[in-house]
């Protein structure tokens, strides 16, 4: 049984399975460099030119080592980093490392609901749990895709099979008697899996250094060129006529600058660096839950108008219109924030739990109310549902 209201983690042999595509080409990759490193530095090679001598070649070899450990590091942050929360109303499924997604499933959404098991996932004790709505998105192109797919043990996945194919309100609850012990340590329990791929791409960086240890012949004198990169554009913000707020470029013409002695200042000198504040211009609400340094960049929570709503939440029942909007939360923070629908009358649906770094694109219609609150629960604040952006720092 799957604990519900608790972030979790893929079993740790899944990674084989979810990986198997990228160490393919993690293999591919390495064996092409060692064919690379081994024609180029045979004494009778037949290529000819710069490209074909054994520094040059070593160097290649070092690139395509280094790229297949980048390969390798990069599918095991993507693991570790796939999560799910399993509630009593929907399921979210959150991925990514540097551009996190959080995807939410509803349950009166979900039309089908199947496990598959093919030899791989009998080899390592695993089935996948695909579950189907009527998102068109699913049926892009020439592939069909599931709106959530998960990997998990055989005992777990059949029985999340199960309860998301009954109603919810049929469910049985998860806390009670009898039902065995699963948390997020449990299912990333014994990462051997992660541990062996780590090793493998430290042993891909040992043999890129080791290529790259062959010095290349020295240049001829006067070969030496500078290059000149020219400066980008700048930015300024403005707001667009969808209401919300973009970024246009602004380029300025090249000036030539005078070259001027510079005299380094003493260390007694140097100024303190000044404090940085959080991007806000691109959020249409932003707010920080615990008290910030004093830069004036981001208000507390507590001091927005959406804020005075907490204290008579139940005052503001959702009655939803038919035009669409899309609330947008992300969360900069460094704690959990919990996403409600104030359903008709008036009291709190869990829809998401946005850990750390995390967001989430909500689709609504006006007339809607949502509440966004802390880790602990507390209201943070009441919003009116409209295609706005909400950054909590």
């Amino acid at each position: 049984m799957i604990p519900l209201n608790t972030q979790l983690g893929l079993p740790s042999r899944a990674f084989w399975y979810i990986a198997l595509r990228s160490l393919v080409v993690v293999l591919l990759v390495v064996v092409l460099g060692s064919i690379v490193q081994l024609v180029t530095s045979l004494p009778g090679a037949t290529c000819g030119g710069h490209a074909c001598n054994p520094a040059s070649g070593a160097h290649l070899a070092a690139f395509i080592y280094l790229f297949a450990a980048f390969l390798v590091v990069r599918a095991v942050l993507n693991f570790k980093w796939y999560s799910f929360v399993v509630t009593d109303r929907n399921l979210t499924i959150d991925s990514g490392v540097l551009s996190r997604t959080s995807n939410v499933i509803r349950y009166d959404r979900i039309q089908d609901v199947s496990t598959r098991r093919d030899p791989l996932h009998a080899l390592l004790g695993l089935k996948s749990v695909d579950i189907w709505t009527a998102s068109p998105d699913q049926f892009a192109g020439n592939r069909r895709r599931p709106e959530g797919h998960l990997v998990l043990d055989t005992d777990d996945a059949d029985w999340l099979r199960d309860y998301l194919s009954q109603p919810p309100a049929a469910a049985t609850p998860a806390a009670g008697g009898g039902a065995r012990p699963t948390s997020e340590a449990a299912l990333h329990g014994g990462n051997g899996a992660v541990v062996m791929a780590m090793l493998i791409a430290a042993a891909l960086v040992v043999l890129a250094a080791i290529a790259a240890t062959k010095r290349s012949p020295p240049m001829p004198p006067g070969s030496e060129t500078t290059s000149v990169t020219p400066s980008g554009p700048s930015y300024v913000s403005k707001r667009g006529a969808d209401g919300r707020m973009h970024l246009h470029p602004v380029r300025s013409a090249p000036a030539q600058l005078p070259q001027v002695a510079v005299t380094p200042a003493p260390a007694s000198a140097a100024l303190p660096p000044a404090p940085v504040s959080p991007p806000t211009a691109d959020y249409g609400i932003a707010c920080a839950i615990q008290p910030q340094q004093p830069t004036g960049a981001v208000r507390a929570c507590a001091t927005l108008p959406i804020a005075e709503r907490c204290s008579h939440e139940m005052d503001f029942p959702s009655r939803p219109t038919a035009e669409p909007a899309t609330v947008t939360v992300v969360n900069k923070s460094a704690e959990s924030v919990k996403f409600y629908w104030l359903n008709q009358a008036g009291n709190r649906a869990l829809y998401a739990t946005l850990a750390p770094g995390g967001r989430l694109d909500q689709p609504s219609h006006l007339g809607a109310h949502w509440l966004f609150a802390s880790a602990d629960g507390q209201c943070l604040g009441v919003l009116d549902a409209a295609t706005v952006k909400v950054g909590i720092f």
